[in-house]
């Protein structure tokens, strides 16, 4: 039998069980990307720096703010830029058509110098051959 709670407080159940139930639908909806699905797509460089590394400052980005891919005959012609300083917002996404953060993007983490981030680069577009894939997302660290 149901008892009704008169109390007022549902609890942190009321809330956990409904997330939980949203995050499994999501995960049983999503599906592989296309490059997932190919034999091997090598991982994706920012600024020459594999997904995984930390960078020490916006500089090297800065510097140099081309994404780029290591599988021969694959280019990339499109993404989404994102940056979460921290402490702050999540600034993004930022979409860029080509393979370089536009100058604007550049100008905003020159600001953010000396604040610890993460940067998202994801809807990652590439060429290979005459098919289009697109790459799955990737994290940066940012450290000051």
């Amino acid at each position: 039998m149901y008892r009704r709670n008169t109390s007022g407080n549902t609890g942190r159940c009321g809330l956990i069980v409904p997330a939980l139930a949203f995050l499994l639908l999501a995960l049983a909806l999503s599906t592989p990307s296309i490059a997932q699905k190919a034999d091997r797509i090598s991982p994706v460089r920012f600024a020459g720096i594999a997904p995984g590394n930390a960078f020490n400052g916006v500089s090297k980005i800065v510097a140099d703010p081309e994404v780029t891919i290591t599988t021969a005959g694959c280019s990339v012609v499109g993404f989404t830029f994102s940056v979460l300083p921290k402490g702050d917002y999540i600034y993004g996404p930022f979409k860029t058509e080509g393979h370089r953060l536009r100058q604007e993007q550049v100008d905003e983490l020159k600001k953010m110098k000396g604040t610890s981030m993460k940067i998202f680069l994801e809807n990652i577009k590439l060429k290979c051959g005459d098919k289009t894939l697109l790459e799955t997302p990737v994290v940066y660290d940012v450290k000051p």
